[in-house]
C-alpha cells in the first residue's frame, strides 16, 4: 500500500434529467480524488479539470514522460498547473445521437446546441427506464411543470447558452441573448 495510488473518479455527473450525459455541471462536475499518502500531502484543489487530466497524471506518476501531442496536464506535484478553460462534448449516448460542445471558462459556460430542434429528451432507454422519466413525461403532458422544470423538457433547444454559474448555479437562466453578452 505504500507504493499503490488510489483514483476515485465518475465517468459522468448525476442521474437526473439534465445531469448524467448532458453538459450542465450537472452531468460533468464530478469527483476527482486521489489518494497517495506516501507522496503527496492531502489537498483541496478547486481548479477545472478535464477526464483526460487523469491519463497525464498517471504517466507522470509512472515516471513515463507524457508526449508533447496529448493535451493533459499532470495534477500532482510541481508540474501541475491550473486550466484557463476545460471543452466538453456530448454526440453520442447509448442510442440517443446528439452534437453539443461547451466551454467553461471560471463562472461561465458556454454551450453550442448543434442540433437544436432535437428535444433535450430524446428516446434514451437508459434514462426512459428510470422510475421518474414517466412522471416528468406525464406531468408535461399534463401542463403541470412551471417555466423551470419545462426547460428540459422542450421540443427544441436553443442553439447557444450561456450561463453566469456564480448568479445562476443551475443553469437556467440563459445569456446568450444577452446584449450585455454579445460582445464578449
Amino acid at each position: 500500500m505504500d507504493k499503490t495510488v488510489i483514483f476515485f473518479i465518475t465517468h459522468n455527473g448525476i442521474r437526473q434529467a439534465r445531469g448524467i450525459k448532458f453538459l450542465y455541471d450537472e452531468g460533468t462536475h464530478i469527483p476527482f480524488i486521489v489518494w497517495a499518502p506516501n507522496r503527496f500531502k492531502p489537498q483541496a484543489i478547486d481548479d477545472l479539470i478535464n477526464h483526460i487530466d487523469m491519463s497525464a497524471t498517471s504517466l507522470q506518476l509512472a515516471g513515463i514522460k507524457i508526449p508533447d501531442y496529448m493535451d493533459a496536464n499532470p495534477l500532482l506535484g510541481e508540474s501541475y498547473k491550473s486550466r484557463d478553460y476545460i471543452v466538453s462534448a456530448r454526440d453520442r449516448c447509448d442510442e440517443t445521437v446528439d452534437h453539443i460542445r461547451s466551454v467553461r471558462k471560471e463562472n461561465f459556460k458556454y454551450i453550442k446546441n448543434y442540433l437544436p430542434l432535437r428535444p433535450y429528451l430524446q428516446p434514451s432507454r437508459y434514462k426512459d427506464d428510470k422510475p421518474w422519466m414517466p412522471i416528468l413525461r406525464e406531468l408535461d403532458e399534463q401542463g403541470m411543470l412551471n417555466d423551470i422544470q419545462k426547460l428540459i423538457t422542450a421540443k427544441t433547444r436553443p442553439k447557444e447558452e450561456l450561463y453566469d454559474l456564480s448568479t445562476d448555479p443551475f443553469e437556467i437562466n440563459n445569456l446568450a441573448q444577452d446584449k450585455i453578452y454579445s460582445k464578449n
